[in-house]
């Protein structure tokens, strides 16, 4: 088994993968700022997990915490867009700065590989974007994750670094705490009308958690190439079909607001990941069907 760094564990993605490598037996070091948050609370009884309590902007901090591990996943970032816009500074530390802290880690031992989670927001435009798209996308989240991305492929370069990064859709499953599956599932259980951000008929790339874990540890290994990598579903999901499903799980509709009319296609094209042997396994309505159950049995 293998001795693992991972930053974000506290997140919705990161908890479920510090959980399935926990799981795994690998000897797991995260660090964070929020000791209590649920997801580390439920690692810390087991003896091959510790957690550091620490920031990624501070660059001896991330050295000491990964000293020895042999992979750093590395998940903190400064993720709402509408928070990158009311500080662009913060944004761009966590982001790319926290970024840099990681890969100097695998500077100084070159024997470390790195996979990084990066985003659809990178591109300018994400109708079926594939990773050969060089435009800039027009806000700051996007542009300080593209910065990142950069960096990662500088430190490839000049010093030797393995870095893997992946390119996420739109993630959902149990424990999540944005995006257009939670929203409409906690107006539904909250019961005050279901408040969208995009029109009916935009379509989304969805992933289900467990699909974007398993991408997580296939890029671990080295035989992933170290370039971006996009990984979704490569298929658009109306967010009226959202809306359905999950009032047929829960039973009769619900009245919908459009806060924001815009139209959208968010689409990664996943060719390249599906040609490396990845590929999502879990439908909207296999994941839908778990994640509402969970949302559930919280408010309870």
């Amino acid at each position: 088994m293998a001795k693992v760094g991972i930053t974000g564990a506290s997140g919705f993605i990161g908890a479920h993968l510090t959980r399935a490598l926990v799981m795994k037996g690998d000897e797991v070091v995260a660090l964070g700022r929020n000791s209590t948050s649920p997801a580390i609370r439920a690692c810390v009884v087991y003896p091959n997990f510790r957690f550091i309590e620490g920031d990624v902007r501070d660059r001896s901090t991330v050295v000491c915490a990964f000293a020895g591990v042999e992979i750093i996943y590395h998940l903190a970032a400064n993720a709402p867009i509408y928070r990158a816009h009311q500080a662009p500074a913060e944004d761009l530390a966590i982001n790319a700065l926290g970024t840099v802290n990681v890969l100097e880690v695998a500077r100084s031992n070159s024997d470390i590989r790195i996979v990084v989670a990066s985003v659809g927001a990178v591109y300018a435009n994400q109708i079926d974007a594939d990773e050969t798209q060089s435009d800039w996308p027009d806000t700051f989240y996007g542009t300080s994750k593209r910065v990142a991305k950069r960096y990662a492929w500088l430190y490839a370069r000049h010093f030797g670094i393995s870095c893997a990064v992946l390119r996420l859709a739109r993630v959902y499953g149990p424990g999540m705490t944005r995006g257009i599956v939670y929203d409409v599932i906690s107006a539904r259980l909250e019961g005050h009308p279901i408040r969208l951000y995009a029109h009916l008929d935009s379509e989304f790339d969805l992933v289900y958690v467990d699909d974007m874990i398993d991408a997580f540890l296939r890029a671990s290994a080295t035989d992933w190439p170290s370039s971006p990598l996009n990984i979704g579903s490569g298929q658009g999901v109306r967010v009226a079909d959202v809306v359905a499903q999950i009032n047929r799980l829960l039973g009769r509709s619900w009245p919908v607001e459009v806060i924001v009319p815009e139209q959208r296609r968010d689409v990664l094209c996943n060719e390249r990941a599906l040609s490396l042997g990845w590929r999502p396994r879990v439908s909207l309505q296999e994941g839908l069907a778990p994640t509402v159950a969970w949302f559930q049995r919280a408010r309870r």
